[in-house]
Parts: C-alpha cells; sequence; structure tokens
C-alpha cells in the first residue's frame, strides 16, 4: 500500500477536490489520535466526498455519529484486501462514491456547523495576525 509522503497543509484542500474517495487509516498508534482526532476526513465530509476511515477512528467523535455504508465507509485499518476491493469499486462507479459523500456532507453537517469552524478560524487568524503587527 502506498501512502502520500509530508503534505504541506495547504496542498490538502486541492488533493481533497481532485479525489472521488479520501482514505483515513488512522489505527491504534497513530499519534494524531493520542491527541486529537484527525480532521482531514472532517475537511472531505465538509466537502462532499466519499469517506473511507478506520474502525478506530470511527468510534472517535464526531466521526461514530455517521453510519458506516450510508454517511461514510468503515474498514479495519489492517485489511488490505478490504480496501483495495471498496476502492476498486469507488474507482469503477463514481455515482455511488458522489451520493456516499453528498449522504456523509448531510449528515456530518446536522453535527458541526462548518459556518461556524470557517468563522472561528478566520477569527483566528485575524487575532494573530494583529498580535503579530501590533
Amino acid at each position: 500500500m502506498d501512502y502520500l509522503e509530508k503534505l504541506k497543509v495547504g496542498q490538502i484542500p486541492s488533493i481533497i477536490q481532485s479525489s472521488n474517495c479520501i482514505v483515513s487509516l488512522e489505527n491504534e498508534s497513530s499519534p494524531v489520535l493520542n491527541y486529537n482526532t484527525s480532521t482531514v476526513p472532517a475537511e472531505a465530509l465538509a466537502s462532499g466526498k466519499c469517506v473511507l476511515i478506520s474502525n478506530v477512528l470511527h468510534k472517535k467523535e464526531p466521526y461514530n455519529k455517521l453510519e458506516n455504508g450510508k454517511e461514510i465507509l468503515v474498514v479495519d485499518s489492517n485489511n488490505e484486501l478490504e480496501i483495495n476491493k471498496i476502492l476498486q469499486e469507488k474507482i469503477n462507479n463514481t455515482e455511488s462514491t458522489d451520493i456516499k459523500g453528498l449522504e456523509g456532507y448531510k449528515s456530518f453537517s446536522k453535527y458541526n456547523k462548518f459556518n461556524d469552524y470557517i468563522n472561528r478560524t478566520i477569527e483566528l487568524y485575524k487575532s494573530t495576525i494583529e498580535s503579530k503587527y501590533l
């Protein structure tokens, strides 16, 4: 299985937009899960993309509110055969991928107010810039 090299933060939105399905297979030993929940799946859901996450990540907020197979796809991150099967299906059936993305967006937006998140992020950036230049 191939993994992306370390990405710059600014590269993530363009990768999400150009992808059919975003895969986030964090497991128990993933450093990010020791401190927080990965935000890449949330960004993909906010973009209306199909999201495939590990069963470990699905147990965490806010992903545990989404139904496997309907709004999000959940796999065992150690089961490469299952992962490959799902990805091949999504590559060959982009209509199904688009529907999953839309369902995930609708459900996830009930739990996460994207506009509130965006506004908080803008305020954080403004305060950082103001404090740096004052």
